[in-house]
């Protein structure tokens, strides 16, 4: 069973409670960890105690070994596998994971988060799992979805996300209006978790007891920042050197680090070099992935799909361009802006091919 939000998983869960094998995907964190506590309570009901694993260092034999267990006095066993990424798994590590999650054990059930970013963020009216997969989550989804609940997390918007807020002050003792609600998101952006923390801040303002005012949210909420630290290699890769200065001038104004910008900027070009490498030997993005170490697999997809935009040669030169202004940075006396805006510079005019 796929479940595409929120309303579809309450539904699975109020006719069919917990089944044996639930997989918690998605691009909101929040939402995520809150579903994952309420299928693992639900499980719990029936007795047993959880054991979590570990996804980021998986170890596959040693969670079909606890899956294989019998339970103590009855009791289900209830295993959590937090933060995974099966692109990361080896290829029979990947294999036998899937075999135990299709054959899963009768006496036992089994919880699957995926790491944050496996998914790319969805496009407008889609979810997360209607984008572009690698094999390794497209295999992953499948075989949870024979043997139990797929369900998509994705982020709240619109009337969801204002009404999840409201709820939250009410709960508190405190009215939140939908149009102060609205001024809330539009003012502290659409993260749930800041958002949380920005009613309870505004209700502890309001005492627990009045309704809360826009004065209220001009008073405790800061203004959500608006330059994107990963927009200045965008632009570059755009070819629009302006707009990676303008969000460069941003990003300094927010009193985003110097530093903190080129390092950014030093991953998405290494990134891309890397993928550059990958394309030249006939590798796809879940070689790269695999091969290269990413993290997440669609930081792979992406660069395999960017870098057929530049020579490798012009890559190389930004990346060249990048350590040197890190490592001077790092070791000189320098004017650090002047540096970042010089580099930036130089970047752009090398991905025009013209000297750097």
């Amino acid at each position: 069973m796929i479940c595409r939000g929120e309303a579809q998983l309450k539904k699975d869960l109020s006719l069919y409670g917990a089944r044996p094998v639930t997989l918690l995907c998605g691009n909101e964190p929040v939402l995520a960890a809150a579903w994952r506590r309420r299928v693992l309570e639900s499980l719990q009901k029936e007795g047993g105690e959880i054991e979590r694993f570990d996804g980021k260092a998986l170890d596959v034999d040693a969670l079909a070994e606890a899956a294989q267990l019998l339970p103590m006095l009855g009791a289900r066993r209830i295993l959590w596998v937090e933060d995974l990424d099966p692109a990361a798994l080896g290829a029979k590590e990947l294999e036998n994971l899937l075999a135990l999650l299709s054959d899963f054990p009768p006496e036992s059930a089994i919880v699957l988060t995926l790491a944050p970013g496996v998914l790319e963020p969805p496009k407008r009216g889609k979810t997360s799992l209607d984008g572009k997969l690698s094999a390794a989550v497209k295999k992953l989804t499948a075989a949870a979805d024979r043997s139990g609940t797929v369900a998509c997390l994705d982020k709240r918007t619109g009337a969801s996300l204002h009404n999840g807020l409201i709820a939250r002050c009410r709960q508190a003792g405190c009215e939140l209006p939908p149009a102060v609600a609205e001024a809330l998101v539009a003012r502290c952006g659409d993260d749930l978790g800041t958002l949380q923390n920005e009613c309870d801040k505004l209700c502890a303002y309001a005492g627990y007891a009045r309704p809360i005012t826009a004065a209220d949210l001009a008073a405790v909420c800061p203004q959500a920042p608006d330059g994107d630290l990963y927009a200045v290699a965008k632009h570059l890769l755009d070819r629009d050197g302006s707009a990676a200065l303008r969000e460069v001038s941003q990003l300094l104004a927010q009193k985003t680090p110097p530093a903190q910008i080129l390092a950014n900027l030093g991953m998405a070009f290494c990134d891309l070099a890397r993928a550059s490498a990958a394309r030249s030997a006939g590798k796809d993005a879940e070689d790269l992935a695999r091969d290269l170490h990413f993290r997440f697999a669609w930081r792979a997809q992406n660069a395999l799909r960017d870098c057929r935009r530049f020579d490798p040669g012009r890559i190389a030169a930004v990346c060249a361009i990048l350590c040197e202004a890190e490592t001077r940075l790092k070791t000189e006396s320098v004017d650090a802006r002047a540096l970042l805006e010089t580099a930036v510079v130089r970047s752009a005019a090398a991905l025009r091919g013209a000297a750097p």
